[in-house]
């Protein structure tokens, strides 16, 4: 059967199922019956996610970013295969049946109750009938009567369970955020604040109509090599049997296209419709996940479509009926009011009408003005510190007997730089309790205070206390807060402030508590931690008061500055040539330099010749003097005609704590608008901690969040609550993530039930994967007891809770629906936080079993870094044409356990082994470290035909410069024989990222790692042999890898940035910028490319040369034998 439609657009389409579709009825009409009376089942043909291949497929419910114009779009190039009119046909009796069908018995509408949800609707159909029959004028008061007395009895039945159903929509979003568990006092001006500005925000104009059946697209650039052509294999259903279907698409294909090309498979059109029905009433579905073919786009812009092409694999779909819409649960579309709720109508929304400068100016007579504008303000900010309550040793962990005075430090900064003139001091005061002062801070003799018009909005005041020795004269930091200058609603701190402190741990290091970076990038709400035993140092402050609130709002009406201060404009030609030389070498500067004043003048004083080089950017706002108002001024004129940057993604730079200013970070979300989900979605982990750089937690980053996961639930959404909530455990943020989570939570319609399942799985994992480990370590029981109490809590896990839910998404990947555990290819790892290995059956009865890993007790956070880094990278060469065959697999965190470690899950690559397994089966044991060729044995071993084994070598070669490069500029420690991994199809590829940024291992002080790249001569006898170092393979390789090399090296400033971002996150190898440099150090930026190259190709000989990377990997096999 020929395929003859595979390439007609959408207009040739339409006319040829227009003239197919009328030469069907005309064929119908001559043989005088209609083909649906015929064959009743026709609707039913194609794959039904309510009917399996032997029956038992179900529905599960999904979601959306797809606009509803483009399906609309796609319905009508379909509908008219099928006439709408055909059931005009049916007679009278047709008529009466449909009289019948809106009466439906009582008796039959308890049948049609299938789930909880439609109980309630149920019981109003019943509630409506019954009320019909009581109006009927046969029925006699006695039946009238008992009548009543049952619509009383249904009334009060659905009373009951509309309470229990509101209480249960409240439970969907509080089990999910855990408040009566969180450690934090909610009930607070920054809370209130947040959600009476989160209701003002439209969630419904964002709310996609077509969640239900959700598609993953993916807007990057296809590689020039990429096929013409995908082989297509197609299930649908013929004779109540799967039958597959097989034809080629090509790169012009869309859902509509393909949909003719299936239905062209057939003899006639007749036929078609026959056996698969109508179209319009059919969707294409990924097998194995849950991902559907539908709108305009072409084929090729599908991820699983994208995948296959990489791989030169066919792709696997099904013809399934177009899934029902998802039924909005009463609770569920109550949701926005029960948030509403939870608003104070006495909180203020302010809008830009509340402070504008006519309400407030020097001409005004001082009764009609109502608030001074903090810009206008030509007075000097002062306060004072007037004591410190609650000081012992018990609550501040750093003090001790030595100490015998303290003294308050105070400044403002804004960004990651402290506001000169504001860092003052109290006196030092006698140790005690509850110590007092009562003047007013002052800076040092002949500094001048800050006037309060230069503070800029964003700036925030840091208190610290120190705790000091009087016969060292050093000091220690103990305790420490910081909060906004301006508070929620505009005004600026007026009066006396009691703030609850921050309490500093024993084993913060001293290089960290002198960077000041838990200030600079430190939470902006004071210690509202709540506990039996937590009573937190306080200190009252005082600002000066005066007799008009002072204010400052968001945005400020434009005032042209003052030329004298900021400088006229510099014609370039005028410019010195020095000065020309040496802004351009400034502006290519990594983002690590830090400008010295000269370079902040070369950039301030060329700022009209700037608009057109985005790059120059960041530098030219690091050059603002932003506690002058002429300066804040000109950058924000500036900022407004700025050319954007071509990549969108270079604007996450200025989401980093150095960029303080409002507008900036405005400019820079309104930047990044244009990413497409996918994008979107890869760079969430720096979004998501660039929400702690933000002073409010309401603001244009947290909007548009929102904005885009209530547009896409299953992708942004359900990374966006994953990010979140695997951070809602830390006091110091929690309060806004929370916030956040609840806003979008209780106005994501059924996504939030979605992840209360997925959060309930993982809770339940979690006490299982508890149990286990604490066997092992009790050591009470053996492995295989261990193995059989677990398979058990397996079984009891599949009986109460899985088997009870349709279908649930898994966290690790929202395509993924699954019913229940295959509980007999379950087991427990033999490391020491015996991660679960789980198999759960796929949702999809013609998709493959879905293996994960659990893991329990490790911090994830620095293998969900470097992951997402190897995808950017991935991303990065495939768009340069270079495809290193990287494998950089799922992993995500989602919190800690009770123990306070943290939890997480981990996707499993099928058909691969670990190098150390390799060798101990290939090399004869544990001595197979040391040989050169148990690599080379597995790979020859599934690849017997020569040309599988050349296209595996290929894949060998590839992956490993891939690898290798990757992990050389990240600096990823521990690279042993147990955590580099090969495929069958010879794919080489890394694991277990918890060292990076060149945090090599040592044993006893001698370090395991002597070199940063990767590479053993067992690795190499794949690429040549014994005399790999002539092969041409080999010098595939080292080419391969000079030039994924130098691709990173043209991109090192987005890694850097991305690197910076999660500073806030405060992993253990990444705590301050300087980390970062390790990176900088390795794409060797001061030298030409050519030097950088040589200089890796010397990287490679040396790795090459070092033997102790092949014991270090014995002693692992021996150690693991």
């Amino acid at each position: 059967m020929s395929v003859k439609m595979g390439d007609a657009d959408a207009d040739d389409q339409d006319a040829w199922w227009e003239n197919e579709l009328q030469a069907y009825h005309e064929t119908s009409k001559d043989r005088g019956d209609n083909i649906f009376d015929a064959h009743p089942s026709v609707t039913a043909a194609p794959l039904s996610m309510a009917d399996s291949v032997d029956g038992g497929m179900k529905t599960g419910g999904s979601n959306s970013s797809a606009e509803s114009d483009d399906d609309d779009d796609e319905m009508k190039s379909l509908s008219n295969l099928v006439d709408d009119d055909n059931t005009n046909n049916q007679g009278d009796g047709g008529t009466e049946s449909r009289r019948l069908q809106r009466h439906i018995s009582i008796e039959e509408t308890v049948e049609m109750i299938q789930t909880p949800e439609h109980v309630l609707a149920a019981l109003n159909r019943m509630i409506e009938e019954v009320t019909r029959m009581s109006n009927q004028a046969f029925v006699s008061d006695e039946a009238r009567h008992g009548l009543a007395e049952a619509k009383e009895a249904l009334e009060k039945v659905a009373t009951i369970l509309e309470d229990d159903d509101r209480k249960d929509a409240k439970t969907d979003v509080d089990v999910l955020l855990n408040f009566d568990h969180l450690p934090w006092y909610f009930d607070n001006p920054g809370v209130a604040a947040y959600r009476a500005r989160a209701y003002q925000f439209p969630h419904v104009q964002y709310q996609q109509q077509d969640s239900h059946i959700p598609r993953y697209l993916t807007a990057g650039v296809l590689p020039k090599n990429t096929p013409d052509s995908l082989r297509c294999n197609v299930v649908v259903m013929q004779n109540k049997r799967p039958q597959t279907l097989q034809m080629t698409i090509s790169s012009h294909d869309t859902a509509a296209t393909l949909m003719v090309k299936i239905y062209d498979q057939f003899e006639t059109r007749a036929e078609a419709i026959r056996i698969l029905g109508d179209p319009s009433q059919n969707m294409l579905k990924f097998v194995g996940f849950d991902e559907y073919i539908h709108g305009t786009e072409t084929l090729y812009c599908y991820e699983t479509i994208r995948a296959s092409l990489r791989n030169r694999a066919s792709v696997d779909l099904c013809l399934i009926q177009r899934p029902i819409p998802r039924v909005l649960t009463e609770s569920a579309a109550r949701h926005p009011e029960i948030y509403k709720e939870r608003v104070d109508p006495a909180v203020p929304i302010l809008t830009i009408d509340d402070f504008t400068e006519t309400r407030a100016t020097s001409t005004m007579q001082w009764d009609a003005m109502t608030y001074f504008p903090l810009r206008s303000l030509q007075q000097e900010f002062r306060y004072r510190v007037r004591g410190i309550e609650g000081v012992s040793e018990s609550v501040l962990p750093r003090l001790d007997s030595t100490h015998t005075h303290l003294r308050v430090r105070v400044f403002l900064f804004h960004g990651t730089e402290i506001i000169k003139h504001s860092d003052m001091t109290t006196t030092d005061a006698p140790r005690c309790q509850s110590p007092r002062w009562s003047r007013w801070l002052t800076p040092p003799d002949g500094v001048p205070h800050i006037l309060a018009s230069n503070i800029p909005r964003e700036a925030r005041i840091s208190i610290l206390l120190y705790g000091k020795r009087s016969y060292t004269k050093d000091e220690d930091l103990l305790s420490w807060v910081n909060v906004p200058l301006v508070d929620e609603f505009g005004h600026v701190r007026s009066g006396m402030m009691h703030l609850k402190m921050w309490t500093i741990d024993t084993n913060i290091k001293q290089g960290h508590l002198d960077a000041l970076t838990f200030v600079f990038r430190g939470t902006t709400v004071e210690n509202l931690t709540r506990g039996a035993n937590h009573q937190p140092v306080s200190v009252c402050i005082e600002f000066e008061q005066r007799a008009l609130s002072v204010t400052a709002p968001i945005v400020e009406v434009y005032r042209e500055p003052d030329v004298a201060k900021i400088g006229e404009k510099q014609l370039w030609k005028k410019l010195s040539k020095e000065v020309r030389t040496n802004l351009d070498i400034l502006i290519k500067t990594d983002p690590l330099y830090v400008l010295t004043p000269k370079d902040k003048e070369i950039f301030w004083t060329t700022r009209h010749h700037l608009l057109p080089y985005p790059l120059a950017l960041p530098k030219f706002l690091q050059s603002v003097d932003w506690t002058s108002v002429d300066h804040r001024n000109e950058a924000h004129r500036l900022l407004s005609n700025w050319t954007p940057p071509l990549n969108p993604v270079s604007a996450l730079e200025l989401l980093d704590a150095r960029y303080a200013d409002y507008k900036v970070r405005e400019y820079a979300v309104n930047c990044l608008r244009v990413l497409p989900d996918d994008e979107l979605q890869l760079f969430l982990l720096q979004l998501a901690q660039s929400i702690k750089n933000e002073p409010y937690h309401d603001s244009p980053l947290t909007r548009f969040l929102v904005e885009r996961a209530l547009r896409n639930p299953h992708s942004i959404g359900h990374s966006l609550f994953w990010h979140l909530k695997a951070e809602l455990h830390s006091p110091f943020h929690c309060e806004r993530y929370a916030m956040i989570l609840e806003e979008y939570l209780f106005h994501s319609g059924w996504h939030a039930a979605e992840l209360r399942k997925q959060y309930e799985i993982v809770q339940r994992l979690q006490r299982i994967s508890g149990k286990v480990v604490a066997r092992k370590h009790a050591k009470d029981m053996t492995d295989d007891e261990i193995q059989a109490e677990y398979l058990a809590a397996l079984h009891k896990f599949n009986e109460n809770y899985l088997s009870t839910n349709e279908s649930t998404q898994i966290p690790l990947n929202p395509k993924w629906l699954v019913t229940t555990l295959v509980v007999e290819k379950c087991r427990f790892m033999s490391s020491k936080m015996a991660p679960l290995w789980l198999v759960f059956k796929n949702a999809d009865p013609l998709g493959d079993n879905i293996i994960i890993m659990f893991k329990s007790g490790d911090d994830l956070r620095q293998d969900i870094l470097t992951l997402q880094l190897l995808k950017v990278m991935d991303k990065i060469w495939v768009s340069e044409d270079l495809d290193m065959r990287l494998i950089p697999y799922n992993c995500v965190s989602t919190g800690i356990n009770a123990q306070g470690k943290g939890v997480g899950l981990i996707e499993i690559v099928l058909n691969s082994d670990t190098t150390s397994g390799i060798q101990l089966k290939y090399g004869g044991g544990a001595l197979g470290a040391l040989k050169l060729d148990p690599l080379h044995k597995f790979i020859a071993d599934h690849n017997k035909e020569p040309d599988q084994y050349e296209s595996a070598k290929d894949n060998f070669i590839k992956s490993c410069a891939g690898y290798c490069v990757a992990t050389y500029v990240l600096g990823i420690g521990d690279r042993h024989n147990g955590n580099i991994m090969l495929t069958k199809d010879g794919r080489l590829f890394h694991i277990d990222f918890g060292h990076f940024l060149g945090n090599f291992k040592s044993k006893f002080g001698i370090k395991r790692e002597r070199a940063a790249f990767v590479l053993t001569p067992e690795m190499a006898f794949v690429m040549g042999g014994k005399n790999y170092k002539k092969a041409k393979e080999f010098r595939v390789f080292t080419d391969l890898s000079a030039q994924a090399f130098t691709i990173l090296r043209n991109h090192a400033s987005l890694f850097i940035n991305l690197f910076s971002l999660m500073v806030s996150a405060q992993m253990p190898e990444l705590m301050f910028q300087e980390d970062i440099h390790y990176l900088r150090d390795k794409f060797f930026l001061q030298d030409s490319e050519k030097g950088a190259v040589e200089r890796l190709r010397k990287e490679i000989q040396k790795s090459l040369n070092t033997t102790y990377r092949q014991f270090d990997n014995l002693i692992h096999n021996i150690k693991h034998k």
